[in-house]
């Protein structure tokens, strides 16, 4: 498994198959991917990045329609616009736009769901917007209890948009107007967050039960109930191995799975790395 440790302005992402480890400020990542059917690509984005200042983490799961190499072309149109957005501080404004340009660039009527989160280090929260994407899992430090990030009572709605009748938290692709809602999560050293695609809450047994969200989310409780202090990676890739015992190895989709621990990432960065990382980010807007 590669280790990585995020430096300013620095944009890591991809749609390929992958077991990594990442640090960035104050929390660190443990991705997991692998495209249908082995293909080299496929339609689940993951995205990671730190800002110019070294101070606030974005993190973005999305699930393109289809499955497999045949969607690869438009994953890397969708890496592509999340990577304009590293250093953009209105949440609820980047996602509407990465909609908008996402539907005017895919004129074959496809749509992606998203999930999209960012760690304000030194504010200690994370705001989060959900594009019909499957519910993240949020473990509190001092409940230790999972539940949807949807649902948490701590949850509530931030930087409200702009009036509008229209629809609003749909897929990529659908209604290029749509709006989006973005919530406020408070953060503790401690506690854990997981992203994930649909493959996990669609899996059916060999009796045929789906799993579902809840089943999902059950799973990830009896794993912390038995080893409460597993590393993030340790924890993913035993949540993971779990799954395949009871639905196999192999799935009818992508499959992404990214679990997150607070207060566990690296420092602040130096003087030096930040001014390496604004003239990374100037250079990026040039070319």
């Amino acid at each position: 498994m590669y280790h990585h440790t995020l430096q300013c302005s620095e944009v890591w992402s991809g749609y390929h198959a992958i077991e990594n480890s990442v640090l960035s400020r104050g929390m660190r990542a443990w991705i997991w991917s692998t495209p249908y059917q082995g293909d080299s690509e496929g339609g689940d984005v993951h995205y990671l990045s730190l800002c110019s200042g070294g101070i606030v983490t974005r993190v973005a799961l999305a699930d393109v329609c289809g499955h497999g190499s045949a969607v690869g072309a438009i994953s890397e149109k969708l890496c592509n616009l999340l990577r304009r957005f590293m250093n953009a501080k209105k949440q609820h404004r980047v996602v509407g736009v990465i909609n908008r340009e996402f539907t005017q660039v895919t004129k074959d009527f496809r749509f992606a769901t998203a999930v999209l989160v960012t760690y304000e280090h030194h504010r200690k929260r994370l705001q989060f917007s959900n594009a019909g994407h499957p519910p993240p899992l949020f473990l509190g430090r001092d409940s230790a209890r999972w539940v949807f990030m949807e649902s948490a009572e701590s949850l509530a709605s931030a930087d409200s948009n702009e009036a509008d009748d229209g629809a609003s938290n749909l897929p990529f692709g659908i209604d290029e107007d749509a709006q989006y809602d973005t919530h406020l999560q408070a953060i503790a050293a401690g506690d854990r967050l997981i992203l994930y695609t649909d493959a996990f809450m669609e899996a059916h047994c060999s009796e045929g039960e789906m799993l579902g969200a809840d089943g999902f989310l059950a799973m990830a409780q009896s794993l912390t109930d038995e080893h409460p202090d597993q590393t993030c990676e340790l924890f993913g890739r035993t949540l993971l191995d779990r799954f395949r015992d009871r639905f196999g190895a192999t799935g009818d989709d992508d499959q992404t799975l990214i679990v997150i621990d607070f207060g566990k990432g690296r420092g602040g960065p130096s003087v030096g790395e930040r001014l390496a990382g604004y003239g990374r980010f100037i250079k990026s807007r040039w070319t």
